[in-house]
């Protein structure tokens, strides 16, 4: 049972790196990696980091650092980003999907209708489909976000705010 959990953690992790470079390469980066060894290295250290396994539902501070040092390494040997760039990509793309991950999550743990590894199974399920969706429609999200960036931000703060409205109607009933 807890192989099991744990496995599911390495597949998590897996999808991480997997839609990681599948954005960048969407983003139009490419390898520029000439040394044999700098490529068996990052290897090394993605496979570490799938071993090392990304968990459900809540990140450590150490693994959200791990991780994105390791996306921030990555950047550096096999794009050859800048600091300041590799930094903010790994940052961000770690963000996004630990944000869209721990929802999802809590969203089914809160719903109570699924077994603890059914649950997992379906999380899992979700956020590739969500991420991977994304990073496929990226250049129509990046021009949809350019056109209408303002619209957005009114959207989204007309929601959190209905959100934290919600949140205190909740807590004045009990």
């Amino acid at each position: 049972m807890l192989d099991y959990f744990y496995i599911l953690c390495m597949i998590n992790m897996a999808i991480f790196i997997i839609l990681f470079f599948a954005l960048m390469k969407k983003r139009g980066y490419t390898c520029k990696c000439k040394s044999k060894t700098k490529l068996v290295l990052t290897s090394i250290l993605v496979i570490a980091l799938i071993i090392w396994r990304m968990p459900f539902g809540t990140v450590a501070l150490f693994i959200l650092i791990r991780i994105i040092l390791s996306l921030f390494l990555i950047c550096k040997t096999i794009y050859k980003m800048d600091t300041k760039k590799s930094i903010t990509n790994s940052v961000i793309y770690t963000l996004v999907y630990i944000l869209i991950e721990c929802s999802i999550y809590w969203i089914l743990q809160l719903s109570s209708r699924y077994v603890a590894l059914n649950l997992l199974e379906l999380n899992l399920i979700i956020t590739f489909i969500i991420i991977f969706i994304c990073t496929y429609f990226f250049d129509k999200i990046q021009k949809f976000y350019d056109n209408k960036r303002y619209y957005i931000y009114i959207i989204l703060t007309i929601a959190v705010n209905l959100v934290i409205i919600l949140f205190f109607n909740i807590s004045e009933k009990k």
